[in-house]
């Protein structure tokens, strides 16, 4: 993976409620020289994150309890931490109004499922490209 940070140092964690959808994450990750962390819920994901102070967090939006949206809301307001950053992992079309609910979460940026390693890879040599 050209141009992005060392691996060991971005710590990841993947928020996902479908036991398949994680397996299939933590592989991509995994295929790409990352470990990641795993949460099945947002009060899961919001805990782990004090804990671990991840740098990037895959968030699943429809999951029981809190959504995506609001566990992204939370992470940047109640735990006023503006330095990860929150990938939205949704199926179908991202429609307007949510990408203005996934922006005044404080999302950073999507992927539409199911995507594929190659996708993956772009979106995080995006975010964390060196400039050097």
């Amino acid at each position: 993976m050209n141009n992005i940070q060392k691996k060991q140092t971005i710590k990841v964690l993947v928020v996902d409620d479908n036991e398949v959808n994680q397996i299939v994450s933590l592989e991509m990750l995994s295929m790409l020289g990352f470990q990641a962390d795993l949460a099945s819920d947002g009060e899961e994901a919001l805990k782990k994150h004090v804990q671990n102070h991840y740098n990037l967090i895959l968030m699943d939006i429809l999951m029981p309890g809190l959504s995506g949206i609001e566990t992204s809301h939370r992470i940047r307001n109640d735990l006023n931490d503006d330095n990860v950053i929150i990938i939205s992992m949704s199926a179908g079309n991202i429609y307007e109004e949510d990408n203005n609910a996934f922006t005044n979460a404080g999302i950073n940026d999507y992927l539409t499922k199911p995507f594929h390693t190659e996708e993956l890879k772009k979106i995080i040599q995006k975010w964390f490209s060196n400039s050097d």
